[in-house]
């Protein structure tokens, strides 16, 4: 199906853990693993400017200090050719994908409760950023889209094998 609206990409960055940090495991995982997706979406009634210059900041300070609890989200899921299964394995300097984008489409429309396709949503959903040369596979990406004026939506992709249960 045809996605019905577009989004312009305002900020594409990478987010680490703070400096310091050294990886304590190399996680075990299981094969398939399945990407989850989330989706929140917040009323949120103020300029562009504002967003950009004050909460936007604090959203990325925030990513940080939280990947310095749970470093290996910034991770990347690899299956090293001398190994029987495949392992989580975070290194100093990686880091998380982390996308703002905005969005002129109806924000109304996608809260409200009533049916809707599901492809209205595809622009919102971040994507995980996979090297096709590269055997790692990040475990996270966020992406954080501006509605102007209106509100703003917190998408979520991630590999199951880093987070059962959210």
């Amino acid at each position: 199906m045809k996605v019905p609206y577009t989004v312009d990409v305002l900020e594409r960055c990478q987010i680490s853990p703070p400096n310091n940090m050294s990886p304590t495991h190399i996680f075990r995982l299981w094969l398939p693993i399945p990407l989850v997706q989330h989706l929140f979406f917040f009323e949120f009634h103020h300029p562009n400017t504002y967003f950009l210059d004050t909460v936007l900041p604090n959203l990325k300070k925030s990513l940080s200090l939280t990947l310095q609890h749970f470093f290996y989200f910034a991770g990347n899921l690899t299956w090293l050719q001398d190994s029987a299964k495949p392992e989580i394995l975070y290194v100093d300097n990686d880091s998380v994908r982390f996308t703002v984008v905005e969005s002129y489409y109806d924000f109304d429309k996608l809260v409200t409760n009533h049916i809707k396709e599901a492809n209205e949503f595809h622009p919102l959903v971040p994507k995980l950023l996979i090297q096709s040369s590269d055997n790692h596979v990040p475990l996270l990406a966020l992406q954080v889209t501006l509605f102007p004026d209106k509100g703003i939506c917190i998408g979520i992709t991630f590999n199951r094998s880093c987070g059962c249960g959210w």
